[in-house]
């Protein structure tokens, strides 16, 4: 299984298993719009630390099924040999961050809904230079269950961007740079999202 065969069945299954991620992600970004526009910020962050929180559990599960079934996964796509022995550690390597992963998509969507779409740009263009890149030296081993690490390195940098970003946005929105929720206050949490 060359690299590009083998980000190609990835990028299915992972697109999979972040479809809930991505569907919140899409709905958080009105209502937390709304609620913005509204003047509710104690609702903005109980809703931004819910999509958090429902996020990471559903890659919870993705983590789980990189780790635990990846042969099964491959098997989706008529594996081969080849396949599998690449193919199993890459999906184990790449499902150490599958967590930060579904945060990450979150806290893009909350850039876009806080009217902060640039830094959601950001967080892509540095995404994809940190992949190239990491992925171009780490394939001087000539190794490549080590190039597959270039997975968790992007995650990782884009998931550390992104919370400087988050952390930006909440002083200059929501008053602090808190990721605790305060109760919502009687008027605020009378009114359905």
């Amino acid at each position: 299984m060359r690299w590009k065969e083998g980000n190609s069945i990835y990028n299915r299954v992972r697109s999979f298993v972040a479809l809930p991620v991505w569907g919140i992600r899409n709905t958080i970004i009105s209502v937390v719009a709304y609620n913005m526009g509204a003047g509710y910020k104690e609702r903005v962050r109980k809703l931004i630390k819910i999509a958090m929180t429902a996020s990471a559990g559903i890659m919870v599960i993705g983590t789980i099924l990189y780790e635990t079934i990846p042969a099964l996964l491959l098997r989706i796509f008529s594996a081969t040999d080849e396949m599998l022995a690449i193919g199993i550690p890459a999906f184990r390597i790449i499902g150490i961050t599958a967590i930060i992963s579904g945060m990450t998509i979150m806290m893009s969507g909350v850039f876009q809904a806080m009217n902060n779409s640039s830094k959601a740009l950001i967080v892509s263009i540095v995404q994809a230079v940190t992949l190239v890149g990491s992925a171009a030296l780490l394939a001087l081993t000539h190794n490549t269950s080590v190039v597959w690490f270039a997975f968790p390195v992007s995650e990782i940098v884009i998931f550390l961007l992104s919370i400087i970003f988050l952390r930006g946005i909440y002083r200059k929105y929501l008053g602090s740079d808190s990721f605790s929720v305060k109760p919502l206050n009687s008027s605020a949490s009378s009114d359905i999202m």
